[in-house]
């Protein structure tokens, strides 16, 4: 789906405003409701699970650097710390990354920093996983978060995400 058709959608169901840019949109959306997105997305349950588990399910236990890009209030970076891995929770919104910081039960594992999807603050080649609930779906061009994944992976590293769409993401926007 082109950005200009998910703009157009986020307007028909109320979203926003010709006047009001998609990138403008969700950072207000975020400011005024930190981690609204993540208490919807707990609740939607299978079973014990919820779309965090099964996401979190998409790492190697091996997996010792994992990064969550646009982590928002933190809850798939909790659940990925289990004590033997580095996390490290990525979030541009200030008011999502406080509300991840101060949200419980293992905050503390992770190593929260405030930075864009399109330029992370990590090396080449220095992680073995990175993950993103709602990432591919948030930002302006998802291609530019691919890239940057690919660009923080190690060799034979893990691109997992979840994004929920209306048909599912064209070939063009994954690479080897």
């Amino acid at each position: 789906m082109r950005t200009a058709s998910v703009r157009e959608l986020a307007r028909r169901l109320g979203l926003g405003s010709p006047q009001d840019p998609w990138p403008d949109y969700l950072a207000r959306f975020h400011a005024e409701r930190p981690g609204v997105i993540q208490e919807a997305l707990s609740r939607s349950t299978a079973g014990e699970r919820n779309p965090y588990s099964w996401l979190a399910r998409a790492v190697s236990r091996t997996a010792e650097v994992v990064v969550d890009v646009r982590c928002g209030a933190g809850v798939l970076s909790r659940r990925l710390a289990d004590g033997r891995r580095q996390v490290i929770g990525v979030e541009d919104s200030a008011e999502e990354l406080e509300q991840a910081m101060s949200g419980g039960a293992g905050a503390d594992a992770v190593h929260w920093v405030r930075g864009a999807f399109d330029h992370l603050p990590l090396s080449d080649s220095s992680v073995d996983a990175v993950v993103t609930s709602m990432g591919m779906v948030t930002v302006p061009d998802p291609r530019l978060l691919v890239d940057e994944a690919s660009r923080v992976l190690r060799p034979g590293g893990i691109f997992a995400c979840m994004a929920p769409t209306i048909r599912p993401v064209p070939p063009s926007l994954m690479r080897p």
